[in-house]
């Protein structure tokens, strides 16, 4: 073991942050940009509406 160094720490920082950028990447694929598609599905809906369209509400 090169002196300076202590046991147990990664040698590199971005070692450290891996475990917090894979966690955002899946809170990003399973939350984030599903709310996405959805809203520019919705929106997509609100754009095709003319007037005198009729609208079912539930």
């Amino acid at each position: 073991m090169p002196q300076g160094t202590v046991p147990g720490t990664p040698s590199n920082p971005i070692l450290s942050f891996l475990p917090l950028i894979f966690i955002f990447g899946i809170f990003y694929f399973l939350l984030i940009l599903p709310q996405q598609r959805k809203q520019k599905k919705h929106q997509d809906v609100l754009d095709a509406l003319k007037v005198g369209d009729e609208i079912v509400t539930l």
